[in-house]
């Protein structure tokens, strides 16, 4: 298990409904990510990638899977 985090500055900006307008926000954000890695031989590692930005504009989670490969 890794995990990481920092602070840094966030960009949001997102369309209002029925206009062409968009609300933009700026404001500090916390990222933070974790990767659970699994081995599944010598070579190839397979893992899942949990990612957060906790900010005041709006927080964002995101799941994906990642396959580290070693030559």
């Amino acid at each position: 298990m890794e995990v990481f985090a920092e602070v840094g500055y966030f960009y949001l900006s997102m369309p209002v409904p029925d206009t062409s307008d968009y609300i933009k926000k700026y404001t500090v954000g916390i990222p933070l990510q974790t990767r659970f890695r699994f081995l599944a031989s010598n070579k190839i590692n397979v893992g899942l990638d949990i990612y957060g930005n906790i900010n005041g504009a709006g927080s964002i989670i995101a799941l994906g899977p990642f396959v580290p490969w070693t030559p």
